[in-house]
């Protein structure tokens, strides 16, 4: 059974996946995340 869909809460970023499809690698260099999370903050 699929679960509920999440509530939408004005225009704002509340919950971010970082996991490829089939659980792939995203990240794949050193910093990676760290810019990822830096343009999540712009």
């Amino acid at each position: 059974m699929p679960r509920a869909a999440r509530a939408a809460v004005g225009d704002y970023c509340y919950h971010v996946i970082n996991r490829g499809n089939g659980r792939a690698v995203v990240f794949h260099a050193e910093g990676d995340d760290q810019a990822f999370v830096h343009l999540l903050g712009q």
